[in-house]
């Protein structure tokens, strides 16, 4: 019965087509727009809607490079009655879909910037190959349409996959067309605190602007708004009117008639999360609930279409050096992960368990020099311990000499999960992991105990 309804649906398509489109317009983006990987990853495309209202039926052809990528599934449904059997292969580098609604008198809606669906590539490509992931009409015609049987305009945003190509969001393919907002990927560990930049592009005589972040607050828990980069953006334009959800609403006070324009590949602010979840990745994604999205462009005062916002997540594990997820038994000292772009300056807690009566600490931290570079200590959070207490005697090497002035007979004591401090590197290397190493050389390895003035092992 589901394929005798399409067959009608689609004729009476075809025959609307030969008139006048209608105003109405849906599009689909695949997100994120950029995704830079490594040939044997597993990629998931999520497939966002803009518009999408009352639909009744939609079929497109989805393109790409099949010497880059082969497909590997569907999944994440979020359409009622769509399902793989809607879904074709007709050859190695072209997708198909084909769905018809349940419901023909009212059809079917989704919000905006919702995901239909999340479809998967194995990357095969070489290194520094790259594929877009094009919305096309090729083998399947491209066609929307409403409850009133009225074809709709389609607007399909494609995505880019590149292969070890470095450059995060300005990939292979160069800067964003549209105007853009991107959250930052990290990754981070139970109980630090994480920061993930906003970042735009195209953001060009911008009169206002107004959305929603969402996210799991199960895994995260909000803890500020740091780091603004926007004229007239303050700390009262965001609301965390329930855990979950953070809202933005900012209007351009400064220059009414021009707006605000703003260099690409700016940060605009930072979200600042607690972790309290371990072993999951947590979303941080745009939507438009409670704040609806919308950005308003000055010289036309008209509303900003299309949109291209790209979610960012976190990636947590649960730290800490224990075994099985709990608090270590152990002295341990946890230097965080971080994921980070060329140019970038990042920043990693230095985290402490059983820092119990320690009278006294010392060691070294190594680095790669080709990809990291030293710049500075911060955000000092243990009783005595200088910036002059670090060293940096050569590149790639650090040292740490500290003493508990301030109590002898106790030594310091601090809670666990504190970080003690951040040490932060700008980023010069591009497409590797550079390990931050605990070593002995220059300085060796070596904690003291004050009650009993021993050595703690």
């Amino acid at each position: 019965m589901k394929n005798v309804l399409r067959t009608l649906v689609f004729f009476i398509t075809i025959f609307l087509t030969s008139g006048p489109f209608a105003n109405a317009q849906v599009t689909f983006s695949v997100q994120p727009t950029l995704v830079d990987t490594t040939t044997g990853s597993l990629v998931c495309m999520d497939i966002e809607v803009q518009g999408f209202t009352d639909i009744i039926s939609m079929q497109y052809s989805i393109n790409f490079d099949s010497t880059v990528l082969t497909f590997n599934s569907y999944q994440n449904f979020n359409l009622p009655g769509l399902d793989p059997n809607d879904f074709g292969l007709p050859n190695a580098g072209a997708l198909t879909v084909s769905w018809i609604s349940d419901d023909l008198l009212n059809g079917n809606s989704v919000a905006d910037f919702s995901s239909l669906y999340q479809v998967c590539f194995d990357v095969i490509g070489a290194s520094m190959s790259e594929t877009d992931i094009d919305f096309t009409g090729s083998p399947s015609s491209i066609e929307v349409v409403d409850v009133s049987f009225t074809a709709l305009g389609f607007t399909g945003n494609s995505g880019t996959v590149t292969v070890d190509g470095g450059g995060g969001t300005g990939g292979g393919s160069g800067t964003p067309t549209d105007f853009t907002l991107e959250i930052e990927q990290d990754s981070a560990l139970t109980g630090d605190l994480v920061c993930l930049d906003v970042t735009t592009y195209n953001f060009n005589n911008i009169l206002a602007m107004q959305f929603s972040v969402d996210y799991n607050e199960t895994a995260l828990m909000f803890n500020s708004i740091q780091s603004i980069n926007l004229p007239d953006l303050l700390p009262s334009s965001f609301g965390n009117p329930t855990p979950g959800v953070i809202t933005l609403s900012w209007f351009s006070n400064s220059d009414l008639i021009n707006g605000a324009t703003i260099a690409d590949g700016t940060s605009l602010f930072q979200i600042c999360y607690d972790v309290i979840g371990s072993d999951e990745i947590a979303d941080v994604d745009f939507s438009s609930t409670p704040t609806a999205i919308e950005v308003i462009e000055a010289i036309n005062q008209s509303v900003v279409a299309p949109l291209n916002l790209v979610n960012g997540s976190v990636v947590i594990g649960t730290g800490g050096g224990g075994g099985g997820g709990g608090t270590p038994t152990d002295f341990t000292l946890d230097i965080s992960e971080a994921t980070a772009e060329t140019g970038d300056l990042v920043c990693l807690d230095v985290t402490t368990y059983n820092f119990d009566n320690i009278l006294a600490m010392q060691f070294s931290m190594n680095y790669d020099e080709t990809a990291l570079t030293y710049n500075s200590i911060q955000s000092i959070n243990l009783a005595d311990l200088l910036p002059s207490n670090f060293g940096n005697p050569t590149a790639g090497a650090l040292t740490l000499s500290w003493f508990s002035n301030s109590d002898l007979v106790n030594g310091a004591t601090v809670a666990d999960g504190t970080s003690l401090f951040q040490v932060c590197f700008d980023v010069i290397g591009s497409d590797e992991t550079a390990a931050v190493d605990f070593t002995s050389s220059p300085t060796a390895i070596e904690i003291i105990e004050a009650i009993n003035q021993t050595p703690v092992a």
